[in-house]
């Protein structure tokens, strides 16, 4: 649940946001916030900007496969 959470709250990809924390480190603070978990396996589920769900799945394999659904359903989503 903190991975959906984490993609939810920040409307990205939690593998994304592993990365900005890796190397940015104006934003290593975001490791620090309760709830958030910064591994790959949190995808956010979008109609045009907004995020309207989540995808919380084991890890960087998993959230490839959770992409590739998104993508293949996205007409339907609007």
């Amino acid at each position: 649940t903190d991975k959906a959470h984490t993609a939810a709250s920040s409307r990205n990809p939690t593998s994304g946001v592993a990365d900005t924390i890796q190397k940015n480190r104006g934003a290593a603070g975001l490791a620090d916030i309760s709830g958030f978990l910064m591994l790959a396996g949190g995808v956010p589920l979008k109609v045009g900007k907004d995020t309207v769900g989540v995808i919380g799945v084991g890890g960087t394999f998993d959230e490839a496969c959770a992409i590739k659904a998104i993508d293949k359903f996205a007409d339907r989503l609007k």
